[in-house]
C-alpha cells in the first residue's frame, strides 16, 4: 500500500552564500541540483525541503521559507525560524532578510484588517 504524502511540522532550508573573493575564497564546494532540494558536497549527498543557490535573493527565502510559517503566526498559530550554521555563513545577512520581510507582511496584514480587529 502506497504512503500518503503528509505535511511536516518542521522543514530544512538551506542558503549556499556565493564566494567571497575578497576574503580569498575561490572554490566552490557544493554542487546544487537542479530540483532545489539536493546538495552534493564532494561524493555526498543531501537533500533537504528546499534548496536555495547561490544567487537566491531575500525575498525569494522569505517567500519559500518562512511566508508561510508568519501567516499562520497571524492566524494564531506559533512558528519559529532560526538561522544555524558556521560563523561567516551568512546566517545575520539572511535573518535581517527574513525579519525586514516579516515585519512588513506582518504590518501590511494589521493595516489591513479592519478597525475591529484587536492585536496584542
Amino acid at each position: 500500500m502506497a504512503q500518503e504524502a503528509k505535511e511536516e511540522n518542521v522543514k530544512v532550508v538551506v542558503r549556499c552564500r556565493p564566494l567571497l573573493k575578497d576574503a580569498g575564497e575561490d572554490v566552490v564546494a557544493v554542487d546544487l541540483e537542479s530540483d532545489e532540494q539536493t546538495i552534493f558536497i564532494a561524493t555526498r549527498q543531501f537533500t533537504f525541503d528546499r534548496v536555495f543557490g547561490f544567487n537566491s535573493s531575500q525575498i525569494d527565502v522569505y517567500t519559500q521559507a518562512a511566508k508561510q510559517i508568519v501567516d499562520f503566526c497571524l492566524q494564531g498559530y506559533n512558528g519559529t525560524v532560526f538561522a544555524y550554521g558556521q560563523t561567516g555563513t551568512g546566517k545575520t545577512f539572511t535573518a535581517s532578510g527574513i525579519l525586514s520581510h516579516c515585519f512588513a507582511h506582518i504590518f501590511g496584514f494589521i493595516a489591513k484588517s479592519g478597525n475591529d480587529t484587536q492585536f496584542l
